[in-house]
């Protein structure tokens, strides 16, 4: 089908609206991929604005974990993991004043409105959308005070963040499109009594993206969503520059990963497919970057398993030493039950690297024979074998070939340019005037 005629020209207003908060000093890598979009569209040429909820700090759960303190007894809630007893009464204090809960700050050229307001409890899934809401139309209306109505708002997610605008877009008459990232429908973690507001959501969009063919497909087949278009997410600015010099480590064959160390990333089946194929072939090792709950009983995995002395835990990773990391390995491996892309596929394939991924919901619509393999998601012996397939074939694989498809497919001025199709589209479609 040939594309739509656009006639909508000149620079856009864009608002980005991302999941989660956008990538606080605490949390550099949280809406990372909202702050990539935001860059290679403002490279385009385009105003980029972002609204970021900072999550709440709920009254009732800090007055119980005070409570809870005082008597001895464990607190649970996140947001003061590892407070001390002066730390619990500083949260309730900032929770009763807030006196910093608007910041507008330059983030690289993006103007971001940080937002957090009082909230009494956040223990539901209801409450978490009824607070987010709240921000973002306090947040909206501050934006625009300051810089003016947007074009267009680019929503990513429908759960919180589609869920929070779209009342309030349709009575600004603002049009919004929505990307959709989130694992949250593969592992049925919205409640279907909410799938009636997801699909007013999706509806209400000018236009619906997912970053896969395999999440589109499953948007419809929940009967969430008709009409998504595949738009992937783009491979971090930092990557698809030159390639650093490192020292290669001749005498190791090391595969890699790295991910938030939990259940649905499948660290446990990787170490047991390690171990089926290299324990105790030291020339063979295995490094894991990430940090999460599962560190520990991971670790003691490896103790149990006997491969304790090939497996190094890097921990976190800044944005340089992942590169590094990647450059040092010889084969990147995604273990993942679930993936609704796989951004560390396209950054590892970046670095020329061949890559073992699981066909868990996004690996399958980026590899090729020529640049790795695929194998059954939570299948051990298809990924040991897969592994030492790899290893024994490694050289039949182009680096130079691989780094170039990548970049090709999914680099950031690319991936901006399909973007901002899919917005001149809408405005065109909208009739909207703008300024050229």
């Amino acid at each position: 089908m040939n594309a739509p005629v656009i006639s909508v020209k000149g620079p856009l207003h864009i608002l980005i609206v991302p999941p989660e908060e956008f990538i606080p000093p605490q949390s550099p890598v949280s809406a990372i991929f909202q702050y990539h979009q935001g860059l290679a569209l403002r490279e385009l040429g385009h105003k980029v604005g972002v609204l970021s909820v900072t999550p709440s700090l709920a009254l009732k759960p800090l007055l119980v974990s005070l409570f809870r303190t005082l008597t001895g007894r464990r607190t649970f809630y996140r947001q003061i993991a590892g407070a001390s007893l002066w730390g619990i009464v500083q949260a309730i204090i900032n929770a009763l004043w807030l006196p910093a809960a608007i910041r507008v700050v330059q983030i690289d050229g993006l103007t971001v409105v940080r937002r957090q307001l009082r909230c009494w409890s956040d223990g539901t899934l209801q409450e978490e959308m009824d607070y987010y809401s709240r921000v973002v139309a306090s947040a909206l209306h501050i934006y625009i005070q300051k810089n003016g109505r947007p074009d267009i708002v680019h929503v990513h997610n429908a759960w919180l963040a589609g869920t929070a605008c779209v009342d309030i877009l349709e009575r600004a008459r603002i049009p919004f499109c929505i990307t959709e990232h989130s694992t949250y429908f593969a592992r049925n973690i919205i409640p279907s009594h909410f799938h009636p507001l997801l699909r007013r959501v999706y509806a209400a969009a000018c236009a619906r993206i997912a970053v896969s063919p395999s999440l589109a497909a499953l948007l419809s087949d929940l009967s969430l969503a008709d009409d998504v278009r595949f738009i992937p997410n783009m491979l971090d600015p930092g990557f698809a520059g030159s390639l650093p010099v490192v020292e290669q480590r001749a005498n190791f064959f090391t595969f890699f990963n790295v991910a938030e160390l939990t259940e649905k990333k499948g660290h446990a089946l990787l170490l047991d497919a390690f171990t089926a194929a290299f324990k105790g072939i030291i020339s063979v090792r295995l490094v894991i970057g990430g940090a999460g709950a599962l560190l520990n009983s991971l670790k003691h995995r490896c103790a149990s398993l006997g491969i304790e002395s090939q497996v190094e835990f890097s921990g976190m990773l800044d944005r340089a030493s992942l590169r590094k990391k990647m450059m040092e390995a010889d084969v990147f491996v995604l273990p993942s039950l679930f993936e609704t892309f796989g951004v560390v596929v396209i950054e590892a394939m970046s670095c020329g690297k061949p890559v073992i991924a699981t066909v868990c919901g996004g690996p399958e619509h980026i590899l090729d024979e020529s640049t790795g393999m695929l194998i059954p998601a939570g299948d051990v012996q298809a990924l040991s074998h897969a592994m030492l397939e790899m290893q024994k074939n490694i050289q039949t694989y182009d680096g130079d070939l691989i780094r170039s498809k990548v970049l090709e497919a999914f680099g950031p001025a690319s991936v901006a340019r399909s973007i901002e199709r899919v917005y001149r589209e809408i405005l065109s479609d909208r009739g909207h005037e703008l300024r050229a």
